[in-house]
C-alpha cells in the first residue's frame, strides 16, 4: 500500500516542482519572489486558480462516490 502511495505523489510532487520553480527563477532577487513582486504574477496566480478548481471538482467527484457508497450499504 505505501508503494502505491509513494507513486502517486511522485507525480503531484514533479508537478508542484515545475509549477514552482519557474516562478523563482525569474525573480532578480529572492526578495522579489518573496514580496510577489514579480512581473507573471498574473499568468501565476491564474494557473494556481485553474488547478485549485480542478482539484475541488475532483474532490466532489470523490464526496459523490463516498456518497453513493454509503447509501448502497443500506
Amino acid at each position: 500500500m505505501k508503494r502505491l502511495a509513494l507513486r502517486a505523489a511522485i507525480p503531484f510532487v514533479a508537478m508542484v516542482a515545475f509549477l514552482a520553480i519557474p516562478g523563482v527563477a525569474s525573480a532578480d532577487t529572492l526578495e522579489a519572489a518573496v514580496d510577489g513582486t514579480l512581473k507573471d504574477t498574473v499568468p501565476i496566480n491564474t494557473l494556481w486558480v485553474m488547478i485549485s478548481a480542478i482539484l475541488v471538482l475532483f474532490m466532489q467527484a470523490g464526496f459523490l462516490l463516498l456518497e453513493v457508497g454509503f447509501s448502497r450499504s443500506k
